[in-house]
């Protein structure tokens, strides 16, 4: 990144010296460490929870099959339902994620240009 010239607003320019600076202490200052930690654990075992249901109506099923037992029409009606589900859910759950990451990013930048902008006034 060329940190040369910073345009920050209309007629504010950083100097290089300066623009680094800006950048370093803005990036070390604690309100701008995006922690997603927290979220990640919620996510990673929400997926996990939606793969153990998934694999254990597969199980169920094969297992059903392989020893000759036939799975009858309403409990076969709830296994589709539940896979169903837990795949929409796990397809939200991701595009959730994402969604919550680019709106979070586009905070972040928000904040560092105001903040450099003031910065950049004083």
């Amino acid at each position: 990144m060329n940190l040369a010239a910073i345009p920050i607003e209309n007629d504010v320019v950083l100097p290089e010296s300066e623009g680094k600076a800006v950048l370093t202490d803005l990036s070390n200052h604690p309100d701008f460490k995006v922690t997603w930690d927290n979220r990640r654990r919620v996510i990673t075992f929400s997926l996990c929870f939606c793969a153990v249901v998934i694999t254990f109506i597969l199980v169920v099923c094969g297992v059903s099959l392989f020893i000759g037992h036939d799975i009858e029409a309403n409990v076969t009606s709830v296994f589709i339902t539940c896979v169903t589900s837990t795949v929409f859910f796990s397809m939200g759950l991701i595009g959730s994620y994402v969604f919550g990451v680019s709106f979070e990013t586009n905070n972040f930048r928000n904040k560092l240009v105001d903040l450099a902008t003031e910065v950049a006034k004083k």
